[in-house]
């Protein structure tokens, strides 16, 4: 029996974002068109891997594939919104689907890059065969979008991703349908598409937490490992053009480093930290003879065996609340919407990242939180904590 063919415009660098379709493997056939290098793209999935500067127009891409949907990272670069807009001129259904948490004051983070200077500018038409990639995908239905799609990359071309995306929506930038954690993950995207109701959103909870759920479900009634006490810290990339390494500069890290591995062997315990996939390889990241750097490992048992848990603003935050009920979060001054919201229900202990001290780690029993909170939490962050989102995306590229 034929599968279901889906062109998947999905990010092929990191292999933790690929886990839901190469599970899906079997029940659907994807082809993914994305990125330049082909020699790192093969080595984190199994699938068909093409390029946009393989084709000339979008629909030459699309009469080769012929793929019944198309399911985008997002919604941003020139080919991919050809890609869109060819797409739907040939009745293909399109979806975008969430890869994270996203903040409802990301928009907010956007304009502050660009006071930074760190958020790259699209060099959206950069020769002549990418200009006709783009305007190719036009035709003469689509002249009533003619102004805005050249307004784009102008825009494009002057401001961050997300300011260029909000001020400038048309129906060849928005897919037919947004596949999202929850409610409350998508208002970002409401604000940016400007949308006001849910008609366009199917939500599935969190894909990529399915294992990571499931063994957690599994570990909860389990004592921790007594012979390997350790605190663990969720990282994130030390990289000179993110706007959070900006903020606290390579020095002050190094010392927030120093003063969590002596605070974790004053406890009897070693500092893990585990690195961003982007940070894998920074010059930065620090290590003393009680730190133990972590880049791949199996997250579930990492999170239920720590003695306490620490963290900047990640999606990780969100599995070990949900299974240890608290993590301690440290802020750099600035603290973002999500970063607020696990504050204000009680489910993160705020710790500024310059100037914590021992005396704030309280322990399990003074972090309770209200089972009213918690739902709310859950609600918000998870939507479904069954570990099945997977099996409801697969309905959702079957049906």
């Amino acid at each position: 029996m034929k599968k279901t063919r889906i062109l998947l415009n999905w990010d092929t660098s990191r292999k933790d974002l690929l886990e839901p379709f190469i599970s899906l493997k079997d029940d659907l056939e994807f082809i993914i068109v994305w990125g330049e290098d082909r020699n790192i793209d093969a080595l984190n999935h199994p699938f068909t891997q093409i390029y946009f500067s393989d084709f000339k127009t979008p629909y030459k891409l699309l009469r080769e594939i012929r793929p019944d949907k198309i399911l985008f990272f997002n919604l941003s670069s020139f080919p991919q919104i050809a890609l869109n807009l060819a797409a739907k001129n040939l009745w293909i259904p399109t979806y975008v689907m969430h890869h994270g948490i996203h903040h409802s004051d990301s928009l907010k983070h956007s304009k502050q890059t660009e006071t930074y200077e760190l958020d790259k500018k699209g060099n959206l038409i950069s020769n002549i065969s990418s200009a006709l990639f783009y305007f190719s995908a036009l035709s003469i239905r689509n002249l009533n979008q003619l102004f805005k799609y050249i307004y784009f990359a102008w825009l494009r071309q002057r401001r961050s991703v997300l300011v260029a995306m909000e001020k400038c929506v048309f129906d060849a930038r928005v897919p037919h349908h947004h596949i999202n954690l929850s409610p409350h993950n998508a208002i970002i995207t409401k604000i940016i598409d400007h949308l006001t109701d849910d008609d366009k959103f199917i939500y599935i909870g969190h894909p990529f937490f399915d294992r990571i759920l499931r063994e957690l479900n599994c570990l909860r009634e389990k004592q921790g490992d007594a012979n390997d006490r350790y605190f663990l810290l969720i990282d994130f990339p030390n990289l000179h053009h993110l706007l959070f390494f900006k903020m606290i500069t390579p020095e002050k890290k190094v010392e927030l480093y120093q003063r969590l591995s002596a605070l974790a062997k004053s406890k009897g315990c070693r500092l893990k930290i585990k690195l961003h996939p982007m940070g894998f390889d920074s010059p930065h990241n620090y290590q003393d003879d009680n730190i133990d750097l972590i880049r791949e490992a199996d997250v579930a048992p990492l999170i239920h065996n720590a003695q306490e848990c620490f963290s900047f603003v990640s999606t990780l935050l969100i599995p070990i609340i949900y299974h240890r009920k608290y993590c301690y979060v440290f802020s750099l001054g600035d603290d973002s919407q999500f970063q607020k919201e696990l504050i204000e229900l009680g489910v993160a202990r705020r710790l500024d990242a310059n100037a914590f001290d021992g005396n704030e780690i309280l322990g399990q029993q003074e972090n309770k939180i209200s089972p009213s909170a918690y739902k709310i939490f859950v609600e918000r962050y998870l939507y479904y904590s069954d570990g099945h989102a997977t099996e409801r995306l697969k309905n959702i590229l079957l049906g």
